[in-house]
């Protein structure tokens, strides 16, 4: 991996609480799809710069150094769309008291959370997705937009170059 647990909370901007053992499944995930996006070549070298074990090929220290911040953030966000759901669950406090993933206010010296609603999630889900796609914009190996339901996947075309889905032939 790229990023750390630390990176997709402090990316985030999600509670110390929320354990590296609860983040780490997604940030695996993420990992295994921005590879498919930038390609193992490219994903294996910001893993080498990020983890200070040297530059591969003839990169200048700049665009390692580029590189590797950009795929790691790439990597958090896609984590904390990937993650999201499953965290907006009660979470302990520091102080020990329950707290949703949200914070609706201040009461003296303690926040007040609360749960987001399913419309919420899906919102930033669909945010943090677009910044990750964005962080990684320079190193795609392939078209991850335009419709197609992802890397490698591509629905068939008719005639005229459109892609034959669902919605054809609208």
């Amino acid at each position: 991996m790229i990023a750390d647990a630390n990176h997709v909370r402090k990316t985030g901007n999600l509670p110390e609480s929320l354990g590296e053992e609860v983040i780490l499944p997604h940030l695996r995930s993420a990992g295994r799809r921005l590879k498919r996006w930038v390609g193992a070549e490219t994903y294996a070298e910001a893993e080498v710069i990020a983890e200070g074990l040297g530059t591969p090929r003839d990169f200048t220290t700049e665009a390692a150094a580029g590189l590797a911040q950009n795929l790691a953030d790439a990597e958090a966000y896609l984590a904390l769309s990937a993650g999201l759901a499953s965290w907006n669950t009660v979470m302990e406090s520091a102080g020990g008291s329950a707290a949703g993933i949200v914070v609706e206010g201040n009461v003296g010296e303690s926040s007040t959370f609360r749960y987001m609603r399913a419309d919420e999630i899906a919102k930033l889900q669909e945010l943090f997705m677009r910044k990750a796609e964005d962080a990684a914009a320079d190193y795609l190996s392939e078209d991850i937009g335009g419709g197609s339901p992802g890397p490698g996947i591509s629905y068939a075309l008719d005639d005229d170059g459109r892609e034959i889905d669902a919605n054809y032939p609208e």
